[in-house]
């Protein structure tokens, strides 16, 4: 059972519904309560609904970072290379912008590996191979297509920025966050997937990862394990 289902069955996330009568309630709908502390990052800087960008968006309510965002009324574009997600999107979350297609550091068309569980689907051929040596069976493979994070920004993101970030691309995120032109793109905040998955959640922080990250000029704020949250720090501490 991977991680995402052993949250589901203790919390019953996707079905738990606010208590009117509880001021101090909290709902989060991702994987780890990420959305609550972005949202209150948020609210420290007076941003209501932050302009969203959530690549590997996986299922429209549960697991999602952007979900309590989408219920504020944001702008947000969601992007999964599995169709059957982008049709789940397409049903529930239709005032989203929901792309079928994957994201790298180049452009074209690619193997996309479809598990059997579907939280594990990736691009990276070494991520699958991993994935079966623990345990984990293939379900087919197709070709999906592929285009670059900065088309993303500039054909959905014209007139402003991206206020939140996620990436949770099973083995090509570090790829994914190189090939982002910080230049020109600078999400305030970014939430990604920081370790190297293992069934128990054990697995080792990805400080690769996490030093490119700061090194474009960002502060790790927050970490819940699996995913790390960082703040520009233009943004965060006025500078």
């Amino acid at each position: 059972m991977t991680i995402k289902k052993i949250i589901k069955r203790i919390f019953n996330i996707g079905t738990v519904q606010p208590n009117p009568t509880n001021q101090y309630e909290k709902i989060s709908y991702a994987q780890c309560g990420e959305d609550i502390i972005i949202e209150y990052l948020f609210r420290l800087r007076n941003i209501e609904k932050p302009v969203c960008l959530d690549i590997g968006a996986f299922d429209p309510f549960f697991a999602n970072n952007t979900y309590k965002f989408f219920l504020k009324g944001s702008i947000i574009v969601n992007i999964d290379a599995n169709p059957a997600a982008i049709e789940k999107f397409k049903q529930v979350r239709s005032t989203d912008t929901n792309l079928n297609i994957g994201i790298g550091g180049k452009a074209g068309e690619f193997d996309f590996f479809v598990m059997q569980d579907p939280s594990l689907n990736t691009f990276s051929e070494i991520e699958k191979n991993n994935l079966e040596k623990l345990g984990h069976a293939l379900k087919e493979i197709i070709k999906i297509k592929m285009v670059t994070i900065d088309k993303i920004f500039e054909k959905y993101f014209k007139n402003g920025t991206v206020d939140l970030l996620s990436i949770d691309a099973e083995g090509v995120d570090f790829e994914i966050i190189q090939s982002l032109d910080f230049t020109n793109h600078q999400p305030k905040v970014i939430c990604i997937e920081s370790i190297n998955y293992t069934p128990d959640g054990t697995g080792t922080k990805r400080i690769d990862l996490c030093s490119f990250i700061e090194n474009a000029g960002y502060h790790e704020y927050a970490n819940t394990n699996i995913n790390s949250i960082f703040v520009h720090k233009n943004w965060w501490f006025g500078k």
